[in-house]
């Protein structure tokens, strides 16, 4: 069989009857064939389907480029012991011969699996390390990040120890000064948000031992991992902040480094107890200086010093505020002020230690050239305006290019990685069927390279000839339409105060439940008044850009085609993966051909609907968007193109490669889920007498299965409520969610009795909910559902 069948499509059947719910049938099949016991028929099925994808990775099998790894991953991690125990052994008996360029996207989950393994089996060999270290000799900047995220893991348990796979990978990885170049690009971060990142976190430590129980206010026992997390977070606070000298940076720190470490280092650590008791007061004092640079105070070593830890970091907070607030208005800098360790950096003196160009894994163009290398930073560092002000450096690489990164401090960009990679797939895919390709939908999806460096630091591909949404706006919204832009967001809350007496962001959640799809519209309509003659049809900001963009009418045609077919092919992208928090700063338009790119990633797979004031519109579709087809109707195009997107999606060929990416998200899930998830059960817990219909937190389990439904076409309110029922904020007032499915259900009635959708109902849908004014209307003001 093996030699005349397509090897990638035996490894799906083998697989199928693996994972698949008619597994049992299958491998009867195969068992009437083979003659063999069922458990050898399994190790059968095992070893048809690694080996064959192993195969098909080997004849460049474009499908299996994308499918092959999370499918062998799946039947690695696969919660049967006895699977994945045969699929382990097969697949390192093909460690030495398998292609290693289609491994690299997923490095950081093998990654984590090692890490995982340490955790559970310290004086164990993970089963993982041949491919592992096949990665750290042969393409070791495939490891170098992943590393960074498994060691600190380890380090907060206390298990990096010589005898961890970790620990032999990070010793076999050359690191030619990455870690150093890591610490640098944290430090162009604004050393205020840095040092406030850093409490905080350590706060939050705190805290899990340090909260009040629901039957009285003692305090529970500090753990030895909190107090090993509060160890590290200050010791790394300390080393890569306050101290004199950064690890690998030396003393090449910048101006502006230098002095705010010099000046928090003898406000925190000494030198005097006076000056710590002025500062902080007199909870601070105590310590000798030896002690305070060990975390003194701020670190607990008994249950007695938690409170007293917990105040220090209060009152440090408390200062730091003050000093932000001082100085936010800052303004474009240089590395000379930054990061002297970045200016004197010269790639071309020694070619072989410079750092690799970070270019997107998944990119298969990427894997088959050699990796240029960074010969120099270019002094300029522009700052943009955002809370937590990323920056933009330029580098001067050994291919001749000039390539820019946008530098973001004090994120987890692993999120933000995976969603880029899934949207390469779904770009693949478009690409490769011939009616979307026909309609050039794939141009629509958008994609750059993301790279998490560390969980403080990552890069993130800049988009040159791009521009937000917001600046556009802003570009051609001047003088008394300014001001009217203000009285629209002023009559969006009063349009809600009139009726219900909105005061505070909490009050939404009471208009939620007592709004009516009427009270809802004319309060939208009126913030909408309030913007003519800019709200609609060619006068709004984004048909102005658009047309100033076209030096002639038939470019005009053809910039509002690539627009709309963005916007849909992209909104389908958005809506699979949950993606939330869409703003006008986190959407840019493209100069050169008008098509659309969505940014910021992070807030993905449903956490918009787990706000406080809960996000209950699926895309972004406001009126905005699809004015540049005025006076034609560019719903019936949106609808057209997004429906053919979600066809393709749902296509066999392609639907699978989607749901075994999805499925990666469930079983290495990020930190962030895992934390919102004990949030919810925490406040649950709380409010216990208020939660008795609240179904579950949004696992990320949870968070998959409505990923995997939306993308099979599952209805797309059904799927909103139950998302909004696992928002603690909404439950604890059975009215609001009342409310919510209330605007919902009169949002779309057409299909609401149907369960499952084709594409073109499924995009229908969609459009009615995403542009109905009344669920508009409850939305927060920073969401501008007005444009």
């Amino acid at each position: 069989i093996s030699s005349s069948c397509n090897a990638f499509a035996l490894a799906e059947l083998a697989y199928s009857a693996l994972v698949q719910q008619h597994r049992r049938v299958i491998i009867d099949a195969l068992w009437r064939i083979a003659d063999e016991p069922i458990a050898e028929c399994v190790k059968c099925a095992i070893s048809i389907s690694i080996s064959n994808y192993i195969r098909a990775l080997s004849q460049n099998d474009k499908t299996a480029k994308e499918c092959a790894v999370p499918r062998i991953l799946a039947l690695l991690t696969s919660s049967d012991a006895k699977i994945a125990r045969s699929a382990i052994g097969v697949f390192n008996e093909s460690t030495n011969s398998l292609p290693l360029d289609p491994f690299v996207p997923w490095a950081y989950r093998f990654m984590s699996l090692a890490a995982e393994h340490d955790e559970k089996h310290q004086n164990e060999e993970c089963k993982l390390q041949p491919i592992l270290m096949r990665l750290a000799r042969e393409k070791p900047s495939s490891l170098q990040s992943p590393l960074r995220f498994a060691i600190e893991r380890l380090k907060d348990r206390g298990l990096f120890t010589r005898t961890s796979t970790t620990y032999q990978l990070y010793k076999e990885c050359p690191n030619q000064g990455f870690d150093a170049f890591v610490i640098a690009l944290q430090g162009l971060q604004e050393p205020a948000l840095r040092l406030n990142s850093a409490l905080r976190e350590l706060r939050e430590v705190l805290n899990e031992n340090g909260t009040s129980t629901r039957r009285g206010s003692c305090i529970q026992g500090a753990n030895e991992y909190t107090l090993r997390a509060a160890k590290r977070i200050w010791s790394q606070l300390y080393e890569e902040l306050l101290a004199p000298s950064w690890p690998g940076v030396n003393g090449y720190l910048g101006e502006a480094n230098h002095k705010f470490a010099r000046d928090w280092r003898g406000r925190l650590t000494g030198p005097s107890r006076s000056m710590r008791s002025s500062f902080l007061g007199k909870e601070f004092n105590g310590d000798s200086k030896e002690e305070l640079v060990r975390g003194g105070k701020l670190v607990p070593k008994t249950i007695s010093d938690l409170k007293s830890a917990k105040d220090c970091v209060e009152a440090i907070l408390e200062k730091l505020k003050q000093r932000m607030n001082n100085d936010r208005n800052v303004s474009d800098s240089t590395l000379r002020d930054v990061s002297t360790y970045l200016l004197k950096y010269d790639g071309s003196n020694n070619y072989d230690t410079a750092l690799d160009v970070p270019l997107a894994a998944w990119e298969n163009d990427t894997l088959k050239c050699s990796v240029p290398k960074i010969l120099v930073f270019d002094p300029c560092v522009v700052y943009l305006s955002s809370m937590r002000r990323p920056c933009k450096i330029k580098t001067r690489c050994s291919d001749g290019a000039e390539r820019s990164f946008l530098v973001k401090g004090g994120e987890d960009l692993r999120n933000d990685e995976r969603i880029e990679h899934i949207f390469s797939a779904m770009r693949s895919a478009l690409l490769s069927a011939s009616k979307t390709r026909q309609k050039k939908l794939h141009t629509g999806v958008r994609t750059y390279g993301v790279f998490p460096l560390s969980p403080r630091v990552g890069l993130v591909e800049w988009i040159d000839g791009a521009e937000t949404l917001s600046a556009v706006v802003e570009r051609f919204i001047k003088g008394k339409a300014q001001e009217n832009a203000h009285r629209a967001r002023c009559a969006h809350l009063e349009g809600l105060k009139e009726n219900y007496g909105i005061q505070k962001i909490s009050a939404y959640l009471v208009a939620m439940s007592h709004i009516t799809p009427e009270s809802g519209a004319n309060a939208f309509f009126k913030a909408q008044e309030a913007l003519q003659p800019f709200a609609f049809g060619r006068k709004t900001p984004l048909s102005q850009y658009l047309i100033a963009l076209a030096p002639q009418s038939e470019a005009f045609v053809s910039i509002r085609n690539n627009c709309i077919k963005s916007v849909a092919s992209s909104s389908a992208c958005t809506y699979i993966v949950g993606l939330g928090d869409r703003h006008q700063g986190n959407i840019m338009v493209d100069s050169s051909d008008g098509t659309i790119a969505h940014i910021d990633l992070g807030a993905s797979f449903g956490y918009g609907t787990t706000l406080p004031v809960p996000e209950i519109i699926p895309i972004r579709l406001t009126p905005q968007l699809t004015s540049p087809y005025a006076p034609l109707d560019g719903r019936s195009h949106a609808k057209r193109y997004l429906g053919d997107t979600l066809e393709t999606f749902r296509d066999r060929k392609y639907v699978s490669t989607l749901l075994a990416m999805l499925d990666v998200f469930a079983t290495d899930p990020v930190l962030d889920w895992i934390q919102a998830s004990e949030k919810f059960n925490r406040i649950s817990n709380e409010n216990s007498e208020t939660n008795d219909d609240i179904q579950s937190s949004l696992t990320p389990e949870l968070r998959v299965k409505i990923a995997r439904d939306k993308l099979l076409g599952h209805h797309p309110a059904a799927l909103i409520t139950k998302e909004i029922e696992c928002n603690s904020y909404v439950t604890r007032n059975r009215n609001s969610l009342n409310g919510i499915k209330r605007l919902l259900t009169n949002a779309n009635r057409q299909y609401e009795h149907q369960s499952k959708l084709s594409p073109i109902e499924q995009a229908e849908v969609l459009i009615d909910l995403a542009s109905d004014p009344a669920l508009l209307s409850v939305h927060y003001v920073g969401l501008e559902p007005w444009w």
